[in-house]
């Protein structure tokens, strides 16, 4: 299991570059030096929620140190650093920018998860985290939507819909986390199906 979790976000990484890593232009190299950062956080902070005996607690820990931080830095990072260092274009592809932060995290969270010896904490956080990546194409478009048919009016609403339509998917998969977690397959299921939806949004409206 705790090889599955550890070789899953990169082999992930080389399938994606290797359909769409030609239009790419320093996702990579950013988006490890990302997961670089990740990862030491992880190692030198530990989990950011400690669950003792309390449901809230459990969940909670569910949605930040699972399912839900990784994804939340990598996608922070990839709409920051543009602006930052005035490079915009080379932050094209932002499901590349993801995959590679999870490439370099990604091993630094398997050997935590190991420590539980539960086969779900090494399954299902990966799989959760591809579906965020694939969806960062889906919420960067519909960001830049405005931009790209000029109605500059409308930027804050759609940078709003952007915004929320992340989060939307982040709880949804923290949601299916702790449904499966608590042995209820059927609701886990349930909550994945924004994932699976906005997975494959992606492969369709890839690039204008």
């Amino acid at each position: 299991m705790i090889l599955f979790s550890v070789v899953w976000t990169p082999l992930f990484f080389l399938f994606w570059r290797s359909l769409y890593g030609r239009r790419s232009g320093g996702e990579a190299a950013w988006g490890g030096i990302t997961g670089i950062f990740i990862a030491a956080f992880r190692i030198i902070l530990g989990p950011l929620i400690v669950p003792q005996s309390g449901l809230f607690e459990l969940c909670l820990s569910a949605v930040i140190d699972y399912t839900s931080f990784a994804p939340l830095v990598a996608m922070t990072a990839c709409a920051i650093l543009p602006r930052f260092f005035r490079c915009r274009k080379s932050f094209e592809d932002s499901t590349l920018f993801m995959f590679a932060a999870y490439f370099t995290a990604a091993p630094a969270y398997a050997i935590a998860w190991s420590a539980f010896l539960h086969p779900l904490h090494l399954v299902l956080p990966p799989l959760l985290w591809t579906s965020a990546a694939l969806a960062a194409g889906v919420f960067r478009r519909i960001w830049l939507f405005p931009h790209r048919h000029n109605i500059p009016n409308k930027r804050f609403v759609f940078a709003a819909l952007a915004v929320l339509t992340a989060c939307a998917l982040l709880c949804a998969n923290a949601a299916s986390y702790i449904a499966f977690f608590f042995r209820q397959p059927l609701a886990g299921a349930l909550f994945l199906i924004p994932a699976l939806v906005l997975s494959a949004s992606t492969f369709f409206l890839r690039f204008p």
